[in-house]
């Protein structure tokens, strides 16, 4: 929605307004692509848990939070 401000004469605050309060009755329509697109990794996994987050990682990424994760391991126990 916020992107009509730059389409319409819409001013951005009310366009902000309507997103929070119509967002959840429209999200059925809108393209879910287009939604991920526009937000981050960090924002794409932050309500994922740990059994669904590990099924999207790619084996490279799995084998590189083992990594992180032992280092991080190892410096907690010095």
């Amino acid at each position: 929605m916020l992107t009509l401000a730059g389409k319409h004469s819409i001013p951005k605050k009310d366009l902000e307004f309507m997103a929070k309060d119509i967002g959840a009755e429209i999200l059925p329509y809108l393209n879910k692509e287009d939604l991920l697109k526009q937000l981050s990794p960090e924002a794409r996994v932050r309500g994922l848990n740990p059994e669904d987050l590990l099924r999207y990682l790619t084996p490279e990424a799995r084998r590189r939070l083992r990594q992180l994760l032992a280092e991080q391991e190892g410096n907690s126990e010095a």
